[in-house]
């Protein structure tokens, strides 16, 4: 098993000559591929989860998350998001979903309504800053725990000694530390041969 994690400061560990990831974009695109804006704006975006042909994704320090589809447009789908980071589909219509604001692992249903907190502590100790959710082949959630804006928001109290990558097993509502040694575990995903 390969778990993928994608830091942010990799790319200040390489020589700026050589890249750190080979990529023919011509595969990855098909010919005449063009891009457009469907939003802009935003004090950052994240969570962008493709459901058939939805997009799903957060303006999270905006607090919206939205939906955007060829036959609607942009549609709002919570204006009070708590900082929801990251989307992936439960199997029965909803989302995991990762809250910043209120350190959550949670789970929402299709109109974007919390209705479950799944995880917000680990150890009687309440989770930093949840960022990212994967679904694994096998049911379980792993989520990346960086510790951003404790230094900006005063009254949040960081209360893990450390930075994390979790488990999640929805069968057992159990939390487990996969990963630890980390400073700011940002984005995670399995390889197709996990």
């Amino acid at each position: 098993m390969r778990l993928l994690l994608s830091l942010l400061l990799l790319p200040l560990l390489a020589p700026a000559r050589e890249p750190l990831v080979e990529c023919d974009l011509v595969d990855v695109f098909p010919p005449h591929a063009s891009w457009r804006a469907i939003s802009s704006g935003h004090a950052g975006c994240e969570g962008a989860q493709w459901v058939g042909d939805t997009l799903h994704y957060a303006a999270h320090h905006d607090g919206f998350a939205f939906k955007w589809s060829e036959a609607t447009g942009l549609v709002v789908w919570r204006k009070d998001s708590p900082e929801a980071t990251s989307f992936r589909p439960d199997g029965a219509g909803g989302f995991y979903v990762v809250e910043q604001t209120t350190r959550q692992l949670t789970r929402w249903d299709a109109q974007g309504e919390r209705v479950e907190v799944l995880a917000d502590t680990f150890e009687g100790k309440k989770l930093n800053r949840p960022n990212d959710v994967i679904l694994k082949s096998d049911g379980t959630l792993w989520i990346t725990d960086p510790d951003w804006l404790f230094s900006k928001r005063p009254n949040d109290k960081k209360e893990l000694p450390g930075q994390f990558v979790f488990r999640f097993d929805p069968k057992t509502k159990t939390l487990t530390k996969a990963a630890e040694g980390f400073d700011k575990p940002n984005g995670i995903a399995f390889s197709p041969d996990e």
